[in-house]
Formats: structure tokens, sequence, C-alpha cells
């Protein structure tokens, strides 16, 4: 098993030359480096909505644009208006916009006295005067596209939608957009009170900026946190180079692997470099400290080396698979960003695992290391009294602990289901921040930016031309005014019936619809087709009405959404097909699906490590004992998200799998110790002598792992995005209550348990003749013998040495695996019997019946090995394996009943 850490020490040059070779190859890729901040990263992949949406879009011409917010006490003075139109013109001129809507182009329809039709933008007349002024604002208060969603109340606030070329607005990147916008609003920005622009690109620019600003900062404290917590714990300077050169290296060719494949940095993906830097040290950490250890101990540079790959090897195994395993669980999710994020941060951890098996064996061959001067004096270390203090409450207060940790439990999963899912990227931003304070202010002045669809199909030409599906339409937004839960709603109907109005015998009326089809015809003719595409198709067959709202909740969206469902099921005409679409409704959808797919990741993470660890320790039970002791922790997580109200949200949604798949190398490493220690040849004899010796040895390095990965995840508040932060703040909290859990729980555990490792099995070698004339093993498989065998004593004989006297008093009897004894007893006449036991026979059986004097005398004649059974270990087995000590005891009560017959005794 430790072989694969002996690889670069073999070949150390080799080793080095070949990850310098690959590590040119990936520098010149990281220029194919690329950002992406989009919706669809957040929409769920195969949405059965996404259909829908696409249609919206092909259809009405809904994407990506822009918002020019215009705020000025004296906006509709002529010469702000002529700066503004001049700013709007250069804006429509950019080769990245494809049109703009606002009052500049927003038509104004009326009939004069001489019944002549006029039509118009409203911005071509406006009057000067106060009065004529008020007038004016409110005849464009009567349009629906126009009141409080162009223009506000009083006037002094205006917007410009600006619609970008390209389906997805890929052709202009958001960098550009940004920039030559703003270059054109810049001269307003100094002569009017407030302009900005706002909008997916300048949001998607902002949080891109944000994610370089953040590595510039998060990065370099990585380096300078690792840099620290090497010094304290291998207190070499050389030490600090190795975990340093395999973390730079890491983070080279996972971004490299990025850009080959095409993968985007994003806000979740843009955190793996820190992460590479502080969960990828780890294990650097432990190889480092054994090897050290060693070395402090008087071996030479390949004694120790050997000493490292031997104990290191399968636990570091082990804890790679484990927290590899827990960031591929997340690949799982079904939102691409969560999906981007487990991919990268799986393979950037076997690829550190890769680099620190080659790279760090091959230095430590190249540059020898003496013993460094002892820190302290012998005796416990803090860490080791605190984790011995709380094995001795796990073992003295056991039934205590059980209640409390139940409580607790019990707690946790109760606030947990008082956790809100959330998926509104504006959360990314800080509530100080430009972005969503604009956006707020654009939200509070007019309509705001938060809108969804609904999509009428009425699957014939001409549908709604007709007046009986236009007030359908009408209804439908009466509706939704009733509600209370949105702001506003427009629609093909709203058009209609301001131009009906418009032309009919009263102007100054409200808005209404016509009474017959063919007055909608007439209607009709006042409009060209720009003004109706964006809410009724080419043929009229379908209608879309754009609903306005405030709601940020994915919770109370879904929860508004609803009851539109409801009404539209219900109240809807026959042969009417509704659809309720937009990328909030998709993003909002996949936040459904957020609590789904943080189930499915723990499932499969919960599966994997049950079984690996069950088939690595040939034992079930081992699989709950790597579980259980994590479970309690990430109950604790969604327990305190419920009850300090924190959201379920893209990042968020990462902390349970991420955090159990690292907090399960505690476990790792603590079992196989626990197995060093107490398997058969092993320095503890008993169960309880493993523990305290396993927990003496492994509180330095779990506890210094553990601290150091809950303050390297603390690094992450530096991050400008608030859900980075709490992600961090999050995993860190998880970490320590994992770490007190090792050792409260798993001693607990494992204190009924004698673990056996796959390579146990594999490297014990049993003789033919073992297996099959050993009456104790009659029946019994090879693995049941085996793990027989490695759960019990086994003893070692030099050729000479007795085994036991005639005379001694005893209650154990013995198994020949190797070699032979000799017993040497007297018959019933007096005379002297010699016989010889070889493999698989039996010695002093008759011992395990009741305690008495010994009748013989048992000598090796050869170098031999001893399979020893008393009654402790028989229960023992009879807990740990109940099928194979059945078996056992029924071959073993056929021995004492032969033996005792014909009078024999040892």
């Amino acid at each position: 098993m430790s072989n694969y850490l002996t690889i670069g020490a073999r070949y150390p040059r080799l080793t080095l030359l070949l990850l310098a070779l690959v590590t040119v190859w990936c520098i010149p890729q990281l220029a194919g480096l690329t950002f992406r901040i989009s919706a669809e990263e957040i929409m769920l992949q195969g949405d059965q909505g996404r259909a829908a949406y696409d249609l919206c879009r092909d259809l009405f011409g809904e994407g990506d644009g822009v918002t020019l917010y215009l705020h000025d006490s004296h906006l509709l003075d002529a010469g702000a208006l002529e700066a503004v139109r001049g700013a709007v013109k250069a804006i429509e001129g950019l080769p990245c916009v494809d049109s703009t809507f606002s009052l500049f182009s927003l038509r104004h329809v009326w009939v004069d006295d001489h019944e002549v039709v006029h039509s118009e933008p409203y911005l071509d007349r406006v009057p000067q005067e106060q009065e004529g002024r008020r007038d004016w604002l409110e005849e464009v208060r009567r349009n629906p596209l126009a009141a409080d969603n162009l223009i506000s109340d009083d006037g002094n606030t205006m917007a410009v939608w600006i619609q970008l070329r390209g389906r997805h607005s890929q052709r202009a990147a958001d960098a550009t957009v940004t920039r030559e916008i703003n270059a054109i609003i810049r001269p307003l920005q100094n002569r009017l009170e407030k302009v900005f622009i706002v909008g997916s690109p300048v949001t998607r620019h902002a949080i891109t900026d944000k994610i370089i600003a953040d590595q510039k900062i998060i990065l370099p404290a990585a380096v300078a946190f690792l840099l620290l917590i090497l010094g304290l714990v291998m207190r070499r300077l050389s030490g600090a180079l190795i975990p340093l050169a395999t973390a730079a290296l890491s983070v080279i060719w996972t971004l490299a692997f990025m850009a080959t494949l095409g993968i985007p940095v994003n806000v979740m993906t843009s955190i793996v470099p820190a992460l590479l830097i502080v969960v990828g040290s780890t294990e650097d950490i432990h190889l480092l400290a054994e090897y050290y250890d060693g070395i402090d101990k008087g071996m030479d540079g390949q004694a120790a080396l050997d000493r490292m790959a031997r104990n290191m090897g399968m636990a570091v195994f082990l804890t790679f698979l484990t927290t590899s395993l827990g960031f591929l669980a997340i690949a799982a999710n079904p939102i691409p960003l969560l999906r981007s994020f487990g991919v990268v941060a799986a393979v950037g951890l076997s690829l550190n695992f890769a680099i620190t098996c080659l790279l760090t064996p091959a230095w430590l061959k190249l540059h020898r290391d003496k013993a460094a001067a002892a820190l302290a004096a012998e005796g416990l270390n803090p860490f080791q009294r605190l984790a011995l203090l709380l094995l001795k409450i796990a073992q003295r207060g056991k039934y205590p602990l059980l209640f409390v940790l139940l409580a607790l439990l019990v707690g946790a999963v109760t606030e947990a289901t008082r956790i809100r899912v959330n998926n509104d990227p504006l959360n990314y931003f800080k509530p100080d921040e430009p972005v969503l304070q604009q956006f707020n202010e654009l939200q509070a002045g007019l309509t705001g930016g938060h809108t969804f669809s609904i999509v009428l199909d009425g699957r014939i030409d001409g549908t709604f031309a007709k007046v009986r599906y236009l007030q359908t339409i009408r209804e439908l937004q009466r509706y939704l005014d009733a509600t209370g839960l949105f702001r506003k709603s427009l629609s093909f109907a709203d058009i209609v019936a301001l131009v009906n109005a418009s032309i009919g015998d009263d102007a100054t009326a409200a808005p209404y619809l016509p009474e017959r089809d063919e007055e909608v015809q007439d209607c009709l003719l006042f409009l060209d087709r720009a003004e109706m595409a964006s809410f009724v198709s080419p043929d009229f067959s379908r209608a879309r009405i754009v609903v306005r709202h405030g709601i940020r909740s994915s919770a109370e969206l879904d929860r508004a959404v609803a009851k539109v469902r409801s009404y539209l099921d219900q109240q809807l005409p026959r042969g009417i097909h509704a659809d309720i679409t937009g990328a909030e409704i998709l993003t909002n959808r996949a936040a459904e699906y957020m609590t789904m797919g943080q189930a499915v990741s723990l499932g499969l993470i919960l599966a994997c490590v049950w079984i690996l660890v069950g088939l690595v320790f040939v034992n079930v039970r081992a699989g709950l004992v790597a579980l259980l002791p994590n479970l309690l922790p990430i109950a604790l997580l969604f327990g305190s998200m419920g009850y300090f109200g924190i959201d379920l949200d893209t990042s968020t949604a990462l902390v349970a799998a991420v955090a159990l798949g690292i907090c399960v190398d505690n476990s790792m490493h603590f079992m196989v110790r626990f197995h060093r220690n107490c398997r058969s040849g092993g320095i503890c004899r008993s169960t309880a002598e493993g523990l305290h010796h396993t927990v003496r040895s492994e509180a330095t390095p779990i506890f210094s792992t553990s601290l150091a990965l809950a303050a390297g995840f603390s690094l992450l508040l530096l991050s400008d995005f608030p859900p980075i932060g709490m992600f961090g703040l999050l995993s860190a909290l998880v970490i320590l209550t994992a770490l007190l859990a090792t050792f409260l729980v798993t001693p607990l555990l494992l204190s009924s348990m004698r673990l056996v490792t796959l390579w146990d099995m594999l490297d014990l070698k049993l003789r033919r003749k073992v297996r099959e004339d050993c009456p104790l093993f009659r029946d019994m498989s090879v693995w049941q013998i085996k793990k027989l065998i490695l759960v019990s004593d086994v003893r070692s004989l030099q050729a000479g040495e007795v085994l036991f006297r005639s005379g001694d008093w005893g209650s154990e009897m013995y198994v020949v695996l190797e070699g032979g004894v000799e017993v040497l007893g007297t018959d019933q006449a007096g005379a002297e019997v010699r016989s010889r036991c070889g493999h698989g026979e039996l010695v002093g059986e008759t011992a395990l019946l009741h305690r008495a004097s010994r009748s013989v005398t048992a000598t090796a004649v050869e170098p031999t090995t001893l399979l020893v059974l008393h009654w402790d270990g028989i229960r023992r087995i009879a807990r740990l394996f109940p099928h194979t000590a059945t078996r056992l005891f029924f071959n073993l009560s056929g021995i004492l009943e032969r033996r005792l017959g014909k009078g024999v005794t040892g």
C-alpha cells in the first residue's frame, strides 16, 4: 500500500524533471482561461422550462440588456433633454447595441381638433412652462409602458432600456459594454444629479473585477498563512518549501486543466486555488511531520522515508479519496455553477495528491535534513492534554455524553426545517456596494429590474388580435395587481387600450379595450411592429405579459408564482396554454433543487465513504465509525443555518459535502493509527490502551491540521462576496465541531471494535494445511479464517523457547500457524510421551474449558507463530464477527468433546 510513496524517492531527479516539464507545458495554457458570469450558470441543467424560456427570447427579443438611469430635479428642461438625447443616439451607434427603448422612441398617438391622427415620440414635445408640463406628465402616465417604467411620477427620473446585440450578449464582452457606455454618459454625470447604468453585463463585469481582486488578497493571505503554519509545525525552513511547491504546481496544473477543457472561472471556481493551498497542504504536513519525527529520533534519510511511507501510505491515500469524493459529489448537482466547482476542486485535489506523492519523497531524498532542536520539554503538549481529557469524558461519561449529543441532534434537525433557499445573484454584493445600491435605487424610483414573463399561446393565428382574448389578458393583469405581490405588469392589451382611448371620442379617458374585433384592427394601424414586438408574436398567436416585481427571496417568489399558476389553471379559457418563464423563474426553480442537490451530494459522499472504508477495513461497521462522528457537525451546520437565518444558496449549499469530505480525514488518520497500534504485533495489548496511545499520537497532527483548515477557510471572509465569506465561516465551524467529535465520538465507536484492513488480509499467508486440516477452522472460508486470526492475539517463539510448562496455570489454547511445537507429557503408566504439533494443530486446548494447571510442557522446535485463543478474545470475536463466531463455537465444542472423551489435558 505504501509503495506509491516511494516512487519519487527511487527516481528523484527524473521525478522532478517530469514535474517541471508538465508545469512548463501548463503555463502557456493559462492564457486560455476565461471568465464567465451568467444567469445560465445558476439555472437547473436540463430544466423542462428551458424550452419555454428560449422560445420567449426568440419571439419577444428578451435578452441581456442595460438600463440607463437618469435623475435630476430639472431633467425635463430643454438643455438637459438635449444632452440626454445626444447620449442616447451615441449609445445606439455602438456596435454592441441593438436598440434602445425610452420616451425618445415611445410614440404618443393623439387626435387633434380636426380629427387628424398624430403619432410622435413623447419627448419631442415637452412643454417648458410648469402647467403645461403637468398636463404632459399626466398624458405620459396614461401610457402603461411609460408610467413607472420609463419615467417617474414627478418627472425627475427616467430610464433608457438598452438592448444588446446577440442572443446572450456574448458578442460584446461585459467589460467592453460597460466601458463604452460609461464613456458616453460621463459628461451627463457631470451635468445631472445621478446617472448610472445597471444590468446583467454591468453586474457580471463587477463580479469579474471582484474575483480578480479576491485573488490578489486571498491567495497571498493563504500563502502567508501556510508559511506560518509550516513554521510552527515543521520547525524547518526547508519544510515550508515542499508544501508551497506542491500548492503552486497544483494551482498551475488545475488552472491549465480548466483552460484546456474550456471550463470558465466563475464565482465558485475562483476559490479553488486558495482551497488547494490550504486543503492540499494538510497531507504535506502529515507526511513531513512523520518524516521529520524519524529524523529527530536519529534515523537516516532513507530510513525516515521508509517509515513515512509505511506509516502514512494508507492514511494519506484514504484521506485523498474521501476529500476528493466530497468535492466530486457536488458535481452530481444539476446547477452548472456548483457542478463545475465540484469537478474542478476534485480534479485539483487529485493533481495535488499526485504531485505530493511524487515531489515530497523526491525532494526529501535529494535534500537531507538534520534533527531539529525540541521546542518543549518531554511531556504532554496542550493538544494532547485536551484530547486525552475529551477521551476521558467519552469513556467515563458515556451515557450523559450520548444524551447531550442526542439532544443537540434533535434541536439541530428541528431548526434545520427553517432554512430558506435563495438563489439571487445580487446576494454576491454587500449592502454598501455601488452595484447593489444602484439596483435598489432603480427599484425604488421606477418599477425595478426584477421581471418574469407570462406567455399565453392561443395556437391559432390572430388569437390575440381578438377582443375576447385581449380581455383575458386584462383580467389576468387585474388579478396580478390585486395580489399586491407585484409592482407592475405590461402587455399588448395595454398598448391596444391606450391607442383605442387616444383615437376615441374622449382622448383624456382612461385606456380601455375596443368592443369589436374590427376596432382592434383599426388600432393596429397606428402601431408599428417595433412597438408590439416585445408583447405579441408576428402572427398574433402568442402574447406576453411582462411582470415587474421587487421580490428577491427565492422562497417568496416561488409562493407568488404558485398563486399565479393556480389562477391560470382555473381561469384561462380552454385552448389557451400559459407558461411562466424568465431567467428569474429558472434560477428560482434551480433554488428548489438546491435542497435535493444537497441531499444527493451528501448521500453520494456518505455511500462512497461507507463502502470505501468498509472495504478497506473489511467491516461495514468501520464505515459507520468514519461517518457518524462527522454527521453530527453536519446536522449542527444545518441547525445553525436555520436558527441564524442563513440562506441556502449556491455557496452555502456546498458546505456540507465539502466539509464532510474534509472532516472524514481526521477519522481516517485516527482509525489507521488505532489499527496499527492494536493489530497483531502492535504496541498495544488492549483496546483501551490502543485508544489512549492513538489519541496521544494523533492529537497534535489532527488538532494542527484542523485548526489550520479552519483558519484557512476563515480566510475566505476576506472575499468581497458575502456568500463566499459565509461558505468559509460555516466550513470552519463544521471543521472545528468535527475536531471535537473525533476525540469524543470516535473512541466510543472504536471501543468495541478491532480493525482489520484489506491489506492485512492480503498480506497474511496461510498454509493449505492450516486452512484445510485445522479442526478449529473447519467449514470456514479463507476470509473468515484471516479475520479471526487478525483480530486475535498472535505469539511468536524462537526455536527452543518454552510455550508453557507442566504445572503452569493457563486459560489459553494455541493454533500452530507456522513452525512446530513439541509436547512432552506422561501417560497413565507414568511413561514419558513426546508428540509434535505442526501446522494447523492445537496445543493446550482443554485449558479453555476450565482454568487448571498444565499437564504437559510445550516447546518450540523451530521459529514458530501461534494463534492465541482465550475467552476474552473469543467474546471479542463473537461481538465483531457473529457469523464467524458461530462456526468457531461449533468447531470448538466438537474439539473439546473429543479431547475430554479421551481424557487428554493440556
